[in-house]
């Protein structure tokens, strides 16, 4: 337990007073004091970890102080699989985002296994039944519009021989029109003989 000072810091902060007290600007915002790296201090080292996803094998190195979201993060380029979709399990038990390697007891050259999240599997199933309905629906959209352009080009060509007639008959009012008469002969009845019959 950490004594606390009258001024409301610890007493390490209080055998630092007499060093300036540098910031650091987070990312999200935040002013924080920087962090002071001990030089005499052991640097984080290297792990390689030999990750298994179904018959795949794969070896990624990383800090041995990583998160294992953070190795999702670097298994996404090799799975394909996004890190909200992946489970590691280390030592039989599934791994959080926020556990850190070292922490858990993971060594170099350490098996951990990948598992595809089974409710991951089942949204893209139903997402991909649904880009499929919207694909068809598609489809029949495009036939049905195919169909009505060609449709409409008849109905165009139907219309200018309608206007094209309309023309005719307009043009064919204006002329005047032509009366034919004819005389007809009359022929006069034919002559009636008798004949004679003999027996």
């Amino acid at each position: 337990m950490r004594k606390t000072g009258s001024d409301g810091g610890s007493a390490a902060g209080e055998e630092e007073a007499g060093r300036e007290v540098e910031w650091e600007m987070r990312p999200g915002g935040m002013l924080v004091q920087k962090r002071r790296v001990d030089p005499g201090a052991a640097a984080a080292s290297e792990v390689r970890v030999r990750i298994s996803y179904g018959a795949a094998k794969y070896e990624v190195s990383v800090s041995s102080l990583a998160t294992f979201g953070e190795v999702k993060k670097l298994l996404t380029a090799e799975t394909g699989l996004q890190p909200g979709e992946q489970r590691l399990m280390y030592r039989g038990k599934e791994r959080r985002d926020g556990e850190y390697l070292d922490l858990c007891g993971v060594k170099n050259l350490s098996k951990v296994v990948l598992v595809q999240d089974p409710t991951s599997l089942e949204r893209r199933y139903v997402e991909m039944r649904r880009i499929a309905g919207i694909q068809s629906a598609q489809r029949a959209i495009s036939d049905v519009s195919f169909e009505v352009d060609k449709l409409a080009d008849q109905a165009k060509r139907v219309q200018k021989c309608v206007e094209t007639l309309d023309v005719l008959k307009i043009s064919n009012a204006r002329l005047n029109p032509v009366v034919v008469t004819t005389k007809w002969e009359v022929f006069d009845p034919p002559t009636t003989t008798k004949w004679e019959f003999f027996d």
